[in-house]
């Protein structure tokens, strides 16, 4: 496993935020992204992956990754700092009073002008292609923020990915899942590792959240071009609600890392077998 660090440039306060992300395995055929908290009142997620990453280090170890996994344990530095009278804020950004989970880029329109001479009958070649394109306008993005410079290093890190998972909590809740209409099945098999208790499906969520921004593109690119270009749908991106945000425990945790472990052997992520959920 080795650690990157992505600075973000200094706010009004001078002060200096960085995103870590953590990659397991080696580039390959395959890429998962996971980020937790990006609302950062929003604790499960993280302790999830605290108790995921031990599973991975061993997977790793044991040559049986299939590619590389992405962790972003605190996918938001800045709203993480943001604690007032030993209570933890993190939903809004305090500079601007933006939702920190909308207004991320959307690259759809932007890519269907890049790519117009770009794709061919070769599904695999148009995935290249579309990735290769999102990661140059990501590159020339105009950050002028500290939080527009964490948007667009999330999606950097994961708009390549072939599974992204975006883990919140709610208020108070049982575990649901959000997936678009693409991917029904494989989020059924998400929440079936989870035990979730409902599954939301949309395709135009609003608000530019960051699961919506990775799956939008390929489903607008495949209404402008589909007719003469395959473009396969390339990335189940989906928003995982960790039940409450009471809900915070070593057992719920591990057990929930657990459910993820099981997902990514079944999606062949992981080599090998392990013993089967409830």
């Amino acid at each position: 496993m080795r650690i990157e660090q992505h600075p973000l440039p200094a706010g009004s306060s001078n002060c200096h935020y960085s995103l870590t992300s953590l990659h397991y395995g080696q580039p390959g055929a395959q890429k998962v992204y996971l980020q937790a908290s990006l609302h950062a009142d929003e604790l499960p997620g993280m302790l999830v992956l605290h108790h995921l990453r031990p599973l991975l280090a061993q997977a790793e170890a044991e040559g049986r990754l299939q590619g590389e996994i992405v962790v972003v344990p605190v996918a938001n530095p800045i709203g993480l700092g943001q604690t007032f009278m030993h209570d933890q804020m993190g939903r809004f950004d305090f500079a601007s009073g933006a939702n920190f989970n909308r207004g991320f880029p959307d690259l759809s329109e932007d890519l269907i002008a890049l790519l117009a001479d770009s794709l061919s009958d070769d599904a695999q070649h148009n995935v290249r292609s579309i990735r290769a394109g999102m990661r140059q306008l990501l590159d020339g993005a105009e950050c002028r923020t500290p939080l527009d410079a964490m948007r667009t290093g999330l999606m950097r890190l994961a708009h390549d990915a072939d599974i992204v998972l975006d883990l919140h909590c709610d208020c108070e809740g049982a575990m649901h899942i959000y997936a678009s209409s693409d991917h029904v099945a494989t989020a059924q098999q998400l929440g079936r590792c989870l035990g979730a208790r409902a599954l939301l499906i949309a395709d135009a969520i609003g608000g530019a959240c960051f699961d919506e921004m990775l799956f939008k593109p390929w489903l607008r690119l495949r209404e402008h071009f589909g007719a003469r270009h395959p473009v396969p749908q390339s990335c189940f991106a989906s928003t995982v609600e960790l039940r409450g945000e009471q809900d915070v425990s070593h057992q719920l945790a591990s057990a929930d890392a657990q459910g993820i472990y099981q997902y990514l052997c079944d999606a062949g992520m992981i080599a090998g077998t392990v013993p089967p959920l409830p």
